[in-house]
């Protein structure tokens, strides 16, 4: 009798409706897109956080060379960091986006270029910020209160940055969207999302070692590479978003 031995997934939209991924599956499958797609992953995730990135070293090192009032260059240094938070979450959330655009072509055989990719996530930058901002002041507000709370819509609201993108969604309708497919799987999307990031974060100190420095280019380097690491949990975090979608039915 002849039986054909299981594979592992293989990168493909038909792998992610089958049935919900394990942990391990999606790692796999994540790997197999980062690797297929990472010069220009890393390329559209270098192009906007290494400037970021090399401002914010060189203004930190001049903060500190001033010869000033220790107070006023605490005043400069809090100012120029919250201007740097700023820049980071408004033109970081392209970031995400852009993934999403280079992995829905991916896994459906069509190769999209970062930069194609960063054209279509600056057409909805707009709903991006718009989306960001929303999320951004209902969890401060959430966090003003109970912590916690803040956790559990942090988490119901994790897809919403693909969506934006996937669905054309925005605003308080994407923040929707992903809490109906987080709904039920709460637990699964925090477990699965916390381990990306720490393996992520584990793989990124090391790599980042060499680059350690005081200077201000080994700092953006080393910023940069987190900013790369990060960008793996993004894969992770859509295929899971996509897997959950397609396999809705499943787990209600």
């Amino acid at each position: 009798m002849d039986q054909t031995p299981a594979t592992a997934p293989q990168g493909t939209t038909a792998d992610l409706e089958k049935h919900p991924l394990l942990l391990g599956d999606l790692f796999r499958l994540a790997w197999s897109q980062f690797v297929k797609n990472w010069k220009d992953i890393v390329l559209l995730t270098v192009a906007i956080s290494l400037p970021l990135n090399l401002l914010a070293a060189i203004f930190s090192r001049q903060v500190a060379s001033t010869n000033a009032n220790p107070s006023v260059i605490e005043g400069i240094a809090t100012a120029g960091n919250g201007i740097s938070i700023l820049l980071l979450s408004l033109l970081g959330i392209l970031i995400p986006m852009g993934i999403t655009v280079i992995l829905r072509g991916s896994l459906v055989g069509k190769q999209v270029g970062y930069q194609e990719a960063l054209r279509t996530a600056f057409n909805r930058w707009t709903a991006g910020i718009a989306t960001s901002l929303l999320m951004a002041v209902c969890l401060i507000g959430l966090a003003i209160l109970l912590v916690v709370p803040a956790i559990y819509f942090g988490v119901l609201w994790a897809f919403a940055m693909y969506i934006i993108i996937e669905e054309k969604l925005s605003g308080m309708a994407a923040l929707k969207a992903s809490r109906e497919i987080v709904r039920g799987r709460w637990w699964k999307v925090l477990g699965n999302t916390l381990a990306f990031a720490i393996v992520a974060g584990i793989v990124t100190s090391i790599v980042s070692m060499p680059f350690r420095g005081g200077n201000v280019i080994s700092v953006a380097i080393v910023n940069t590479i987190g900013s790369i690491g990060t960008s793996f949990s993004l894969v992770g975090g859509y295929l899971l978003y996509r897997n959950l979608k397609a396999n809705k039915a499943t787990n209600a």
